[in-house]
């Protein structure tokens, strides 16, 4: 890595985890529905879940020796930092909750579902990445947001297609 880590950097990647897990969540729920999804949202699922994990050995790999925030035993207070983060860097509301832990619900998920969820969810990982990138000097961090935001915005797209035309008008380009 270029640099040393800022507290935001740091910040950052610890808030990046759970993203990335509760993305390959719902995407590992999608390709459960009886007769499977369709080739293409099982396609966008299947390399979603090996891009978020390929990221996420990145991640780790930044954050190790720095710790990283455990959501044993503590997980609000886990949540309300990475909320706050959010927050401070984007200068927006926080957003649901939902989007940053793994959801109650299990078993398979409908199409239509997970698309809008998905869309709304690499919104936040896009535009967190967008704002972070102007509070770093770290060329890797900056790399690293980058290629997230070029990632999510095309999956955006690609899942955009797939909606239907009431849920399309929801999620404008």
């Amino acid at each position: 890595m270029n640099g040393l880590l800022s507290v935001n950097d740091k910040a950052l990647l610890v808030s990046l985890i759970p993203l990335h897990r509760v993305a390959m969540y719902q995407s590992e729920r999608v390709l459960q529905k009886p007769g499977g999804p369709s080739d293409t949202v099982g396609e966008i699922a299947r390399d979603m879940i090996r891009r978020m994990r390929s990221e996420v050995h990145i991640i780790m790999g930044y954050t190790e020796g720095i710790g990283t925030m455990s959501t044993a035993g503590n997980s609000h207070l886990y949540l309300d930092t990475v909320q706050d983060y959010y927050v401070r860097v984007t200068q927006h509301p926080a957003p649901d909750l939902r989007y940053f832990e793994i959801p109650q619900e299990r078993g398979p998920m409908g199409e239509q579902e997970y698309l809008n969820f998905m869309i709304q969810h690499h919104l936040i990982g896009v535009d967190m990445c967008r704002k972070h990138m102007r509070y770093t000097d770290n060329i890797s961090i900056i790399a690293l947001c980058h290629q997230i935001k070029q990632d999510q915005t095309h999956e955006i797209v690609k899942m955009r297609g797939q909606l239907t035309p009431i849920d399309r008008r929801r999620h404008p380009l």
